[in-house]
C-alpha cells in the first residue's frame, strides 16, 4: 500500500537496499557491423518496480540472514589466523576438505549462536521497518482491545480523479509460541564456546612450535 523501498541490516553488520528499478527496452544498431541486425537492451528507468520488491523481499531477506552467518564465519576464520583452512558455501550449505570439516561445523553452529540468541534481531528490524514508514509517512497510535496498534493513512485516487483515504494497519510483530529447551541450548552453547576456545588454544600452540 505505502509502495516504498526497503531497506536492513543485517545481524553481521550489512546493509542491503531494495529499491529495484523498472527496465525499458530499448533497440540499439552496432555501428561497426553494417549488416548486424538491432538488439535489445534493458535501460533502468526512475520508476520503482514494486511488484518485484514485493515479490523478491522474504527471498531475499533470508538470503541476507543466511550470508550474515557466512560473514561471522570467515571473521572468527581470520581472527583465529587459520590460513589453511579450505571453505566452500552456497547459501547455507558449507563444505570442506574431510580434515577441517569438524572445525567448520564448530565455527557454524558459533556464528548460530552470535545471530539468533545474543540479539533478538527479529524484533529490532521490525523496529527498523517502522522507522523507515515513519520516515515517509506520517504514523498514528490506537487502542484496539487494549492493545496499542500503530497505522497510516493514504490518500488513492482511481482512475476518475476521485480521492478516497485509506487506513491502513501497521502489523505487529507476531507472538511465537515456539518451545525452546533453554537448559539444552544452554549446554549447547557452553559445549561449542568451550570446544572452540580449546581447539584455537591448541592450534595456537602448535603454531608456537
Amino acid at each position: 500500500a505505502l509502495e516504498l523501498p526497503f531497506f536492513w541490516q543485517t545481524p553481521a553488520g550489512m546493509s542491503v537496499s531494495m529499491s529495484t528499478r523498472e527496465m525499458q527496452s530499448k533497440k540499439v544498431k552496432p555501428s561497426l557491423i553494417k549488416k548486424s541486425k538491432p538488439i535489445s537492451i534493458l535501460i533502468p528507468t526512475e520508476v520503482i518496480d514494486y511488484p518485484k520488491i514485493k515479490l523478491g523481499l522474504m527471498p531475499n531477506f533470508i538470503h541476507s540472514l543466511d550470508a550474515s552467518n557466512i560473514h561471522l564465519l570467515i571473521s572468527n576464520i581470520n581472527k583465529y589466523n587459520l590460513k589453511d583452512l579450505n571453505l566452500y558455501t552456497i547459501h547455507d550449505c558449507f563444505a570442506s576438505d574431510y580434515k577441517n570439516i569438524a572445525i567448520i561445523e564448530l565455527l557454524v553452529k558459533h556464528s548460530f549462536i552470535e545471530l539468533y540468541f545474543q540479539v533478538d534481531y527479529l524484533e529490532a528490524i521490525h523496529e527498523s521497518f517502522i522507522k523507515q514508514i515513519g520516515g515517509y509517512t506520517n504514523l498514528y497510535e490506537e487502542y484496539i482491545e487494549n492493545k496499542k496498534v500503530k497505522f497510516v493513512i493514504i490518500e488513492k485516487q482511481d482512475k476518475k480523479g476521485k480521492v478516497t483515504t485509506v487506513k491502513y494497519r501497521v502489523p505487529n510483530l507476531p507472538l511465537f509460541n515456539w518451545e525452546i529447551d533453554i537448559d539444552k541450548l544452554k549446554e549447547e552453547s557452553i559445549i561449542v564456546t568451550l570446544s572452540a576456545n580449546i581447539f584455537f588454544r591448541v592450534i595456537a600452540l602448535i603454531k608456537k612450535k
